[in-house]
């Protein structure tokens, strides 16, 4: 046969989100503006194995298609009362300029891995990965928007190659790999010019870059694996990150890759006796990264994405997976991280004043914990309930160095608590769920310090055929 496995999936999707104030700030509130969003997309997926050789494939195609309607003139305040615009703001909307924007993503995705096992010790992989991504838009009531106007067009292609490689009679087995990254885009932005104005242009950025690392597994005992890995790694921008949206994140063509030195040590035990079983990890990690892309700090609504030319992270996490008799089980995972900016000079080329500061609005303590119970009803039926709950340390939204540090913007501790509960019947062909989020309507915020919904009510039915 042709085919072990081949599959054709197509999605059409539509919703209508209405905003409450910018991604980044909530200073300006939102009461008419909304977002209508329309996705075609059709995928094929194909496998396919012939003795020691394997093959899969995806490619996905379509067309996203985004509307970002701001007419309303009106001021509004977060009780939902407003005021009408007087004569002076009459060509104001909420946001800016009266606008419906219009914005098209033509987007192609293909991966394609193919794998040979030369004998039961060595094995080589070849993987290709590419995605292609056109950008247009179309402003229907501002004609002073030319975002995308002309065509943006990002395209990245990371060609990969793995040799692994398990000796006999040995506990350990190891792959050292190789990887190609080719990557390039056309970028319309308004940029200063010469004569200190400032004009629309297209600028074109591109990049070809090799990484490369190893990795190795030993088996210390029957229980016991150890792990290690390094990796020179290249980290392409994201579409939104370089081309921008239309809204609130401005493009910028001068954004550059990020290049990263990662180096990982882990361990994982597995224990099993009697009804009880267990799988537990550990990973201490180091980060090098040279030009480390982020969005800057700050209360701005519109702004783009720059580069750190220095920052170090190093951390260490802990999970767990606990399964004891009568179906009870307990799942909890930790992580510590430290991000620092070493940089010596700042974007603007200046003197780095917050040298040695944590990267802001990144956590550096969080944890989650999740216990349950499995109860079977007759030989097919079940009924599940987990409760999780879920830790965030505070952390600052600004630089640390930065002003006073007991009256700095923080986003405060969390502590939150779900509840979920289902019910699978028919040898698992229905499912209904009912889930609880932040059971206790505790104050919870996103990184840039928003408010996010409190308490919140699910309820999901699910048919497997």
């Amino acid at each position: 046969r042709l085919a072990d496995d081949l599959s054709l999936s197509i999605t059409v999707a539509g919703n209508k989100d209405e905003v409450q104030h910018p991604d980044t700030s909530i200073n300006q509130v939102f009461g008419g503006v909304y977002t209508e969003n329309d996705t075609r997309l059709v995928s094929v997926r194909y496998r396919k194995a012939v003795d020691a050789w394997r093959f899969k494939g995806y490619l996905l195609g379509g067309q996203i298609d985004e509307s970002f309607f701001d007419t309303v003139r009106r001021d509004y305040d977060w009780t939902g009362a407003y005021e009408a615009h007087g004569p002076d703001r009459q060509n104001f909307a909420e946001f800016g300029t009266p606008s419906i924007f219009d914005r098209q993503d033509e987007i192609v995705a293909l991966n394609g891995h193919t794998a040979y096992a030369f004998s039961d010790t060595v094995e080589l992989g070849l993987a290709v990965t590419h995605n292609q991504l056109v950008r247009e838009g179309n402003d229907r009531l501002n004609p002073n928007n030319l975002s995308f106007a002309d065509p943006n067009q990002v395209d990245k292609t990371v060609v990969a190659a793995e040799l692994g490689f398990t000796p006999r009679e040995s506990n350990w087995r190891g792959a050292v790999f190789l990887k190609n990254y080719h990557y390039s885009a056309d970028v319309r932005a308004e940029l200063a010019l010469p004569d200190f104005t400032r004009a629309f242009v297209v600028r074109k950025a591109s990049l070809s870059e090799t990484g490369y690392g190893a990795s190795a597994k030993y088996q210390l005992g029957e229980n016991l694996d150890l792990k290690a890995s390094y990796e020179y790694a290249i980290r392409l921008p994201e579409p939104d990150e370089i081309l921008g949206t239309g809204q609130y994140v401005l493009p910028n063509p001068d954004l550059k890759s990020e290049k990263s030195q990662n180096i990982n040590l882990g361990a994982e035990y597995r224990y099993a006796k009697g009804g009880f079983s267990a799988l537990s990890t550990a990973n201490l990690f180091y980060r090098n990264a040279e030009d480390f892309i982020k969005y800057p700090p700050g209360a701005l609504p519109v702004d783009s994405y720059e580069n750190l030319a220095d920052v170090n992270i190093r951390g260490a996490e802990f999970a767990a997976s606990l399964f004891f008799p009568r179906d009870y089980s307990l799942e909890f995972n930790v992580t510590l991280q430290d991000m620092r900016d070493e940089s010596r000079v700042d974007v603007d080329g200046q003197v780095n004043l917050h040298k040695g500061d944590r990267i802001p609005n990144e956590p550096y303590q969080y944890a989650n914990l999740r216990a349950g119970k499995t109860w079977s009803i007759g030989l097919e039926d079940r009924v599940s309930a987990h409760w999780s709950t879920n830790y965030v340390h505070a952390y600052f939204l600004f630089w640390e160095s930065a002003g006073d540090r007991d009256t700095k913007y923080t986003i405060p501790t969390q502590l939150t608590h779900d509840l979920d509960v289902e019910y699978s019947f028919g040898s698992g062909r229905y499912n209904l769920s009912a889930s609880v989020r932040n059971l206790f309507d505790e104050a919870v915020f996103d990184n840039r310090d928003i408010q996010k919904p409190g308490r919140a009510f699910y309820l999901k039915f699910r048919y497997l055929y």
